[in-house]
């Protein structure tokens, strides 16, 4: 699906009109400056581009208004914006400044399909975890320490480190840890939270574990798939 961009930084002014026109009935051009501590001249510049896309009203030296056009564009972007920073801050537990930073920059790069699905998340999120407030200490303490909640003997007993599995065993992967380095080529080679994986043989001469990845072949160190946790089928 191709998707029609409006554009970043169209996107930021027609953002900073409309929340500036919550608070204020006379909308200038030294106030969108303001709002988004840029030089007026960038402001005009783009204010004529904005309207020639008919997203604004503004005549010499008057106020700047947003077109119904304008406004749903604007309350679209806002949208995006709210929700990212509700998954950020109140689900990941960012802190606010960088939820904030984040969610200004992630707003202008996703569609309306996936921000309404995370929308929906989050909204379900905060009602399971206001609901049950051990569930949401636990999570905190993943974040914190990389372990999992306690869980039923089958459950522990289903999740494993990739470095233990036998041959033919399959598995889900539910997290990749370790040092960034090894995270990073981990993620690079399709070991990602959610893979499915096949062990395919393991070489106890050469401390390796083969294993296979979707339509991939790869061949680990045991001690980097210590820092792979899987769950088994």
């Amino acid at each position: 699906m191709e998707k029609k961009h409006t554009g970043k930084r169209n996107e930021d002014y027609l953002e900073a009109i409309f929340l500036l026109s919550k608070t204020k009935r006379i909308i200038r051009i030294k106030d969108i400056a303001e709002k988004l501590q840029v030089k007026k001249s960038s402001v005009v510049s783009m204010i004529e581009k904005l309207l020639e896309d008919g997203f604004l009203i503004h005549e010499k030296y008057g106020d700047v208004l947003l077109t119904q056009k304008g406004i749903e564009e604007a309350q679209k972007v806002y949208h995006k914006h709210v929700t990212f920073h509700s998954f950020l801050k109140d689900v990941l537990d960012i802190e606010e400044d960088i939820a904030e930073y984040d969610a200004c920059n992630l707003e202008h790069y996703v569609s309306d399909v996936t921000i309404e699905k995370l929308l929906k998340f989050v909204e379900f999120f905060l009602y399971i975890f206001d609901k049950n407030k051990v569930m949401f200490s636990n999570l905190k303490n993943y974040f914190d320490t990389g372990e999992y909640p306690k869980t039923t003997k089958a459950n522990e007993d289903r999740i494993q480190k990739l470095s233990i599995l036998k041959t033919g065993t399959k598995a889900k992967v539910l997290a990749v840890k370790g040092e960034d380095s090894i995270k990073n080529n981990f993620l690079s080679i399709g070991l990602v939270p959610g893979a499915e994986i096949e062990i395919l043989s393991i070489s106890v001469k050469m401390g390796t574990i083969t294993v296979k990845v979707q339509d991939s072949t790869l061949t680990l160190q045991k001690n980097e798939a210590k820092e792979v946790d899987v769950e088994i089928f």
